[in-house]
């Protein structure tokens, strides 16, 4: 069984004490020789988000580490994203997640229709591409995306950006690794030639995950909806279930010689660390 190599997403704490825990989690999973963190961020015209700040900090302590920054396009003009680029390209940042984003509180699609804006992703990379050479991942869901009217416009989607120059995709989270490997097939057939990597969540907290998978309509299966019921007076139970569904999903996957796994981190480390002791 060949490993799979590994990246890890964090996002920017907003206290001390976060900061802290944050470069102990980065420390401890540097471990594992990744081959990419990422760092979420707001839109490029947000000037609140203190991603670039944290990015030194990363920097600073572990300067080996290859940083990919989220950027997202929908409520920033073109200047505001090639300023932001630029930004990023002079702080040695080589590599960014490509995203639309979120529309604002109180806006529509139609608000950002001008020539100001970009309108697709696919259009946002090759903006990106044509400034500077950077590595570019997208996302992609293996489930339909919440907007989609069906999977094909999903696949057709992801089709385009590969074709504007993303170099790989990093999908949204799902717990059953049969509709990760159907995606894949799908895509193979849609020509889709970049690598798609999963994306895993380890359950930390079911009533967030719940929540959270609620928004973006992942499917929890039924089977682990029913176990963390039979757990939900045993919060060490709901542990240990939780620790076995990660680790079980991430062998099958390392098994089917799936080249690159992709954690959303919650910028905790112990259950990627005691999953990755098992492979």
């Amino acid at each position: 069984m060949n490993l799979p190599t590994l990246s890890f997403e964090f996002f920017p704490p907003k206290t001390a004490a976060g900061h802290v825990k944050l470069l102990d989690t980065i420390k401890r999973l540097n471990h594992y020789a990744p081959e990419l963190v990422t760092l979420t961020c707001a839109a490029a015209n947000d000037q609140d988000c203190h991603s670039l700040e944290t990015f030194q900090s990363i920097h600073a302590a572990f300067p080996a580490l290859n940083r990919a920054a989220h950027l997202t396009f929908l409520s920033a003009t073109k200047a505001e994203i090639s300023a932001q680029a630029d930004h990023l390209w002079a702080k040695n940042i080589r590599s960014i997640v490509a995203l639309r984003g979120d529309i604002p509180e109180g806006k529509a699609l139609e608000d950002f229709a001008s020539d100001a804006y970009y309108r697709y992703t696919n259009e946002f990379i090759a903006g990106l591409k044509a400034q500077h050479d950077f590595t570019i991942y997208v996302g992609t869901y293996p489930e339909k995306h919440p907007e989609s009217v069906d999977q094909s416009q999903d696949l057709m989607a992801l089709k385009y950006k590969a074709q504007a120059g993303a170099d790989k995709a990093l999908t949204q989270f799902f717990f059953d690794n049969e509709v990760f490997y159907d995606f894949c097939a799908q895509a193979q057939d849609y020509g889709i030639n970049i690598p798609i990597c999963p994306g895993i969540l380890p359950i930390q907290n079911y009533s967030k995950l719940v929540s959270f998978a609620k928004t973006c309509q992942a499917t929890i299966p039924r089977w682990i909806i029913d176990g963390f019921e039979r757990h939900k007076d045993c919060a060490d139970s709901q542990q240990h279930f939780a620790q076995d569904i990660l680790n079980k999903q991430v062998a099958d996957l390392a098994k089917n010689n799936i080249a690159h796994i992709h954690f959303y981190t919650l910028n905790n480390a112990k259950m990627i660390e005691n999953c990755l002791n098992t492979l």
